[in-house]
């Protein structure tokens, strides 16, 4: 089958390039979805020990990042409406790495559940934001392809 992108205009080798990197790394926010969500279940034979939980605080530790990951999609819409989705997808980057780094460093079960919940701010605003993000970014005839990547 003939490649048929090379005869649109302005869609240069750099530019498909430049694409597929942006939307591939956009796209890592979907693999933090699932990673923030999913990692919990293996700390906690260690968190467990050290802050001696019952199974009502398991609970709302897990879920914690479940209701930041709520806030964080109800209010992406407005906040990328305001600043763009790109402005708010790096902010994203920034408040995930403090989420990860503060729920490491947690001294006790409150930290946790609250650096669980700034995760969970990220995770949301992540999951609304970079499927139109990806979207909106990519070409016409690849735009579905990329989109999925999330």
């Amino acid at each position: 089958m003939a490649d048929t992108t090379s005869d649109r205009p302005g869609n240069s080798a750099a530019n498909r390039r430049f694409v597929y990197i942006m939307a591939s790394i956009a796209a890592l926010g979907g693999l933090l979805f699932g990673f923030d969500t999913g990692v919990i279940s293996g700390a906690f034979l260690f968190i467990r020990q050290d802050f001696n939980l019952n199974a009502f605080t398991e609970g709302f530790i897990v879920s914690s990042m479940l209701l930041g990951a709520m806030v964080g999609a109800g209010v992406s819409g407005a906040l990328s409406d305001r600043l763009g989705r790109r402005t708010i997808i790096l902010v994203v980057a920034v408040v995930f790495a403090v989420g990860a780094i503060g729920a490491a460093l947690s001294p006790n079960v409150e930290t946790l559940i609250f650096f669980r919940f700034v995760l969970g701010l990220g995770v949301g605003t992540a999951s609304a934001l970079v499927p139109s993000y990806i979207s909106e970014s990519a070409p016409t005839h690849v735009r579905g392809s990329l989109s999925s990547l999330f």
